[in-house]
């Protein structure tokens, strides 16, 4: 497993650094100038899904509160509206564990992720422009069992986390903008699957 998150953690990063190394000498040919870099950060709430499973004939559930989270990001804007960005983001949620819909834990989870995102910004008006793109990496999750049945028990897992991007920019001035926006995560396991949507707010800096 360590092998292959390190697979796929270069993977991202090759395809990346080709990605943005291509298309800046592809914009120097066209006008001699280098496409801008940015930075963004935002931060949004985190409407992760409930699962739940048959254990040995018991229903096992889980019932999730709104999380919360934030991302960091540095990327550059390619030639007509794409743009590529490499992301840091954490997420954190509580949740109550339910045996047969009888609550017996309370349990906290942190997500730590690291993605290669690709976009694509369409000019609405001067000031306003929609935004959409998809991106791919990798996360790790870290749970512990807070109070009740179980308590002080931890486990971890990782595996390749994939995300949808849709949103709208609004431009203060010509280098900084505010985001809103909407992304679905989704961590693949073996087994189940961590998942949900993220309302964002943030904001982007040209330099």
């Amino acid at each position: 497993m360590a092998n292959l998150q390190i697979r796929i953690i270069l993977a991202c990063l090759i395809c990346f650094t080709i990605l943005v190394n291509g298309s800046q000498a592809y914009a120097k040919s066209k006008n001699g100038k280098k496409p801008k870099t940015y930075f963004s950060a935002s931060g949004f709430l985190f409407n992760v899904e409930d699962q739940s499973e048959n254990i040995s004939g018991s229903l096992v559930e889980s019932d999730t509160s709104l999380g919360f989270g934030g991302a960091l990001a540095v990327g550059t804007k390619l030639q007509k509206g794409l743009r590529a960005e490499f992301e840091y983001a954490y997420r954190v949620f509580d949740f109550d564990v339910l045996v047969n819909s009888a609550k017996v834990s309370e349990a906290e989870s942190t997500i730590n992720s690291i993605m290669a995102n690709l976009a694509f910004d369409m000019r609405m008006s001067r000031r306003l422009s929609p935004y959409f793109g998809i991106g791919m990496g990798w996360a790790w999750e870290d749970g512990e069992i807070t109070s009740g049945a179980g308590s002080g028990f931890k486990a971890s897992s990782d595996g390749i986390a994939y995300q949808g991007l849709a949103g709208i920019r609004y431009k203060v001035t010509t280098k900084f903008g505010l985001l809103l926006g909407y992304r679905y995560f989704l961590i693949d396991y073996d087994e189940d699957d961590t998942e949900g949507g993220n309302f964002e707010l943030g904001m982007r800096l040209f330099f």
